[in-house]
């Protein structure tokens, strides 16, 4: 019997096991890189086109994670990951503002193609780097005990629009796993556009009904943030970033519809309750 020759375990052998934590800081600095040097002529929107799909293919190469983290190590490590992340979502809110107020220069006559390619570039980026490295990092702060971390994930989740998912994942999501209250399971035969438009409601009617208080603070800070930023950075970027965030929210709910799909209370108790994702990268 022959042994395959496996890539991906030679290579987590040779890179430490780190890289994995540090790999969640490569796309919110490369949304960041791409703001403040844009806009960008024609080869360098190209060029920004192609991050994200390298690190889907990097994913799908990698291989299983095989290795066995000390928590002690990963644990410090980690947090510092976050925090950095946590840091760098208000930032490049910011350059976004400023990359958005540079755009109408963009737009010479015979050239429209060239912001076009940028804007594309900008779609592709910013909505990815807000689901995964603004509502994701919320989602894992969120689950913490200290109460002032949390308010963290609540603060990055304003940054999205999705204040009621703070509430509704855990109010919704992990108090009726798989019954027909979960805002966050698709049921059997669902398709992805009833699913999302099932789960959107019904976190807005749990969140309205179970924390009326939280749900109008939520709504007022996030009414608040759109008018500073408008009157910041224009009406433009406003929309701009309230375009990303919804980009953002729909791929979440669609990494929700693969990961929970079919799931029913009688597999929860079961421990049938996720995918694996074994995946290193």
């Amino acid at each position: 019997m022959t042994r395959r020759f496996d890539l991906s375990a030679i290579l987590q052998f040779m890179i430490p096991w780190w890289w994995g934590f540090s790999l969640a800081l490569l796309l919110p600095v490369c949304l960041l890189w791409f703001l403040l040097s844009g806009p960008h002529t024609l080869l360098a929107g190209l060029a920004w086109l192609v991050p994200v799909p390298c690190l889907i293919v990097l994913d799908c190469l990698s291989g299983p994670e095989r290795r066995r983290v000390p928590p002690h190590l990963a644990e410090p490590f980690l947090s510092v990951v976050l925090g950095l992340i946590a840091v760098l979502a208000p930032v490049n809110l910011v350059a976004l503002g400023f990359f958005v107020m540079k755009l109408p220069e963009a737009f010479v006559p015979g050239a429209w193609w060239v912001t076009g390619v940028d804007l594309l570039a900008l779609r592709m980026l910013a909505g990815t780097t807000l689901c995964c490295s603004v509502i994701a990092p919320a989602h894992e702060l969120m689950h913490r005990r200290s109460r002032w971390v949390r308010r963290v994930a609540r603060g990055l989740l304003l940054l999205v629009f999705s204040d009621v998912f703070y509430f509704a994942h855990g109010g919704g999501h992990h108090r009726y796993l798989g019954e027909a209250q979960d805002p966050s399971t698709a049921r059997l035969g669902e398709s992805y556009g009833e699913f999302f438009k099932r789960s959107w409601l019904t976190q807005w009617r749990q969140v309205r009904t179970l924390h009326p208080k939280a749900f109008r603070q939520g709504l007022g800070v996030q009414f608040l943030l759109v008018l500073l930023f408008g009157f910041a950075f224009g009406s433009l970027s406003a929309l701009v970033w309230i375009y990303l965030s919804w980009v953002a929210v729909r791929l979440l709910e669609a990494v929700n519809y693969f990961q929970h799909y079919g799931l029913t209370a009688e597999s929860a108790l079961g421990h049938h309750t996720a995918w694996r994702c074994d995946g290193a990268v």
